[in-house]
C-alpha cells in the first residue's frame, strides 16, 4: 500500500456483500474522518468494480482456498495498517492471529445475539475478543448476550456503538424509477404493510401472516403484505399463504437492490418487524428514517432503543397483539409523523456512527505508536 499520513483501517470480511456491514462503515469512515478504510475479503468480493475499496487474494494472484496462502498474504497485507477491525468469524479469526503477531490494535464489531448462535461460532468469536483490544457490540442487547463461557471476555473492553443509515441516500431513493404498485398490481388506494430482511426463523414471518389474515378475514381491512428479500424459507411461507387463504394479499418481492427497499419504504404505509431476536436491525433504522410508522417485537434490542411513543410494539408470540398494533399503526393512534425520521437525524446517522468509531481507533492508534 501506498504511504499515508492518515490512520489506516482494514475491516475483515469473508467476503464482500451489498448488504456488509462492513463495507457501510468503511464508506461512511472515509466520508466522515481523517481515516483511510479498507475491506480486506476473503473471498472475492460480489462486485470487485464497486465503489467501496477492498483488497481480496484473487486479486494479488493468491489461491483463496488454501488457509496457508490466506495467511501469508495477510501477514503481507495487514502490516500495512493501523487498526483491524474484524467483521465476520472466519476472516475475524484469521486477521486477529495474524494482527496480533504484527502488534497491531484489533477492534471486533458484534452484530448479533450471542446465544443465537452455535457453539463453535461462539467459542471461535470469544477467542477474537481475547485476542483483540476493544469489542464494540451494536447494541447493549448484544453486549449483554455474552453469557457463560463468554463472559471471560473482560468487560472493560466493551464498548456499545449503534448502526448508522444515510438518510440522504434513503431521501434520494424516491426518484428511484422501481415502483411497488407496478411491480406487484397493487391498488393504489390499499393499505400496504412492508417488512424486509432474509426469510428466516429468525424474522418471524409466518406470525405476520397469521397477522394479515386477521386483518383482512376478521376484521374487514384492504391491506396488503409486501416482503422484501430471500431466504430458506421461501417456499414454506410461499405455502403458508396459501393455506391462510391470503395469497391475494401477500407478495413476496425477493431480493431488491438497496435503493429498491429504500422506495419501498417510501411507497407502504406501515413497516412491520416482528422479530424473535435482533442485533440491531439496519432496515428498522431506514424504514424510521422515512418516517413511516414502525411495529416492532418488543424485544430488548428494540425496545431498549426506540421510545414507546412513536413505535408500535407488540408480542412476538401473540399473533392477535401483532394484529392489534398493526391496526393502530394503519390508522397511525400515535400520530408519529416526521417522529421517528427526527429520532433517526439526531441519533443514529452514519455520520454519528463513523465518528464514534473514528474516536475509538484514534485511541488506540496513539496508544500503540507510544
Amino acid at each position: 500500500m501506498a504511504e499515508k499520513n492518515n490512520i489506516r483501517v482494514g475491516h475483515m470480511v469473508n467476503q464482500l456483500g451489498p448488504s456488509t456491514a462492513a463495507g457501510d462503515l468503511t464508506t461512511a469512515l472515509n466520508k466522515y474522518s481523517n481515516i483511510d478504510s479498507v475491506v480486506i475479503s476473503i473471498r472475492d468480493p460480489e462486485n470487485p468494480k464497486g465503489n467501496i475499496p477492498v483488497l481480496y487474494p484473487s486479486n494479488y494472484g493468491i489461491d483463496n482456498h488454501s488457509i496457508i496462502n490466506i495467511l501469508s498474504w495477510l501477514k503481507e497485507i495487514i502490516t500495512g495498517f493501523d487498526v483491524i477491525i474484524s467483521h465476520h468469524t472466519f476472516s475475524g479469526i484469521l486477521g486477529s492471529i495474524v494482527a496480533k503477531f504484527e502488534n497491531i490494535p484489533i477492534i471486533a464489531r458484534e452484530g448479533n445475539d450471542h446465544q443465537r448462535f452455535s457453539f463453535r461460532v461462539r467459542a471461535t468469536r470469544t477467542l477474537i475478543n481475547l485476542l483483540c483490544d476493544k469489542v464494540v457490540c451494536v447494541s447493549q442487547s448484544v453486549s449483554d448476550s455474552y453469557q457463560g463461557f463468554e463472559s471471560i471476555v473482560p468487560k472493560s473492553k466493551f464498548q456499545v456503538i449503534n448502526n448508522g443509515v444515510d438518510v440522504g441516500e434513503i431521501d434520494l431513493a424516491r426518484q428511484n424509477s422501481w415502483d411497488l404498485h407496478s411491480y406487484t398490481n397493487i391498488e393504489v388506494d390499499s393499505k400496504v404493510i412492508g417488512t424486509a430482511g432474509m426469510l428466516i426463523k429468525q424474522k418471524n414471518h409466518e406470525l405476520l401472516l397469521n397477522s394479515i389474515k386477521i386483518l383482512v378475514e376478521k376484521r374487514g381491512y384492504n391491506v396488503h403484505l409486501v416482503i422484501a428479500g430471500d431466504g430458506p424459507l421461501y417456499d414454506e411461507l410461499k405455502q403458508r399463504t396459501q393455506e391462510l387463504n391470503i395469497s391475494k394479499h401477500t407478495h413476496f418481492l425477493g431480493y431488491l437492490q438497496r435503493m429498491e427497499v429504500y422506495k419501498m419504504f417510501h411507497q407502504i404505509d406501515v413497516y412491520a418487524m416482528p422479530s424473535k431476536w435482533e442485533g440491531f436491525s439496519a432496515a428498522a433504522l431506514q424504514a424510521m428514517a422515512v418516517g413511516v410508522p414502525c411495529v416492532f417485537s418488543n424485544i430488548p434490542s428494540f425496545t431498549s432503543q426506540y421510545p414507546d411513543d412513536f413505535v408500535y410494539f407488540h408480542d412476538p408470540e401473540s399473533v392477535v397483539d401483532l394484529a392489534n398494533a398493526l391496526e393502530n399503526a394503519l390508522s397511525n393512534r400515535k400520530d408519529v409523523d416526521d417522529l421517528g425520521r427526527k429520532f433517526i437525524l439526531n441519533n443514529y446517522t452514519i455520520e454519528i456512527m463513523a465518528k464514534n468509531y473514528a474516536k475509538i481507533i484514534q485511541e488506540l492508534h496513539a496508544t500503540n505508536t507510544h
